[in-house]
């Protein structure tokens, strides 16, 4: 469906008529828009269709003067304005994906020609106008061929969100407490090497005995909140690889997402929020994967991997094939493969906010 711009100096304006009634056309000004509904259609005293039905319309031009995400318009009548469902929002207005392109210069994996740390990247700036033609917001940990530290990652995608819970927050002394946490974060992104070691388990505590920092802890926690969880997706791209010596025979994609029931949570944190919810996305862009021809392997949870494991968020760390394997490896290379695997992406992410909404 498509807004269109004003083609004639008068304004067309819904008037108060009886259920499925003729409509009464007004001249009154009420912006510089119209939209065009080919169909009979109802509005409602507010955004629900459990709601009084105030009248029913002929096919006609209407004036839009607000939308709200969940595809429903307020329209002018000559007795006020009343609610219509046309769906008009795009399917991913309000959420923000964050995408993570593996690796990148100075930690890259090579294998055949084939480079993990740039096939990622194209593969995110791919998917990034797709998702924001969509409505989403794309942050990206990084978008060019650079060197993002491996712990700068969760402190970007933990200062997004606390960003997130700011602007929306009307709490002075919650604010405060924002502000100070965002400025751990900062603080991490711009020395990881020193303080990712304080605040995060960097180097990994393979020994299992650490437990989380309090105020990590504490931004999990106000993480677990709906401003969060319902609007945030984080996505690790990576490509996978056997151990050596090289099985080439071993071919398909998996992801990995974090839970509370493997060893590694044990002491450290075991309260993660988001188990449901990733596991929803990373089924649905599996089948998606399998349906381009690089087949599905499984679902599988690992809390070593930093991208899922140092923030609360719905995330998934998507391995795309094996570059180790031929056949994989010939996909990932070519340039319209790629472009199927974002539109891939993009199908996946809307059809996992689409799950999750109810």
């Amino acid at each position: 469906m498509k807004i269109r711009k004003k083609l004639m100096p008068f304004i067309l304006v819904l008037a108060f008529v009886p259920a499925l009634s003729p409509i009464m056309v007004f001249a009154k000004d009420y912006g510089d828009s119209i939209y065009h509904i080919p169909w009979r259609f109802s509005v409602y005293e507010y955004p629900d269709k459990a709601a009084r039905r105030i009248a029913t319309f002929a096919p006609q031009y209407i004036r839009i003067t607000y939308t709200n995400e969940y595809g429903w318009a307020k329209i002018p009548t000559v007795h006020g304005e009343y609610w219509v469902y046309l769906n008009l929002a795009p399917p991913l207005w309000g959420r923000t994906v964050i995408l993570d392109a593996g690796h990148g210069l100075g930690a890259d994996i090579t294998f055949m020609n084939y480079s993990e740390q740039a096939t990622m990247l194209r593969l995110a700036l791919k998917a990034k106008p797709l998702l924001e033609e969509l409505g989403a917001t794309v942050l990206l940990t990084r978008g060019a061929p650079e060197n993002v530290p491996l712990h700068t990652r969760p402190a970007l995608i933990n200062k997004w969100t606390l960003q997130a819970l700011r602007a929306a927050s009307d709490c002075e002394e919650e604010i405060a407490e924002i502000d100070r946490l965002i400025h751990i974060m900062e603080k991490i992104i711009a020395n990881p090497e020193y303080y990712a070691s304080i605040y995060m388990s960097a180097p990994f505590d393979w020994t299992r005995r650490r437990a989380i920092h309090p105020d990590l802890r504490r931004i999990f926690y106000l993480q677990n909140n709906p401003i969060i969880y319902q609007n945030f997706l984080a996505i690790s791209l990576h490509t996978n690889a056997t151990s050596r010596p090289v099985n080439t025979g071993v071919n398909g994609a998996d992801v990995y997402i974090i839970s509370n029931t493997t060893h590694y949570s044990i002491n450290y944190f075991n309260n993660y929020t988001n188990f449901e919810r990733s596991r929803t996305f990373a089924d649905l862009l599996l089948d998606k994967i399998d349906a381009l021809g690089i087949s599905r392997r499984q679902i599988s949870t690992h809390n070593a991997f930093v991208l899922i494991r140092e923030h609360n968020i719905p995330a998934a760390l998507v391995e795309n094939g094996f570059h180790t394997n031929p056949s994989d490896r010939a996909k990932l290379m070519c340039n319209i493969f790629l472009q199927s695997l974002a539109a891939a992406y993009a199908r996946a992410i809307v059809d996992y906010f689409n799950q999750i909404r109810y």
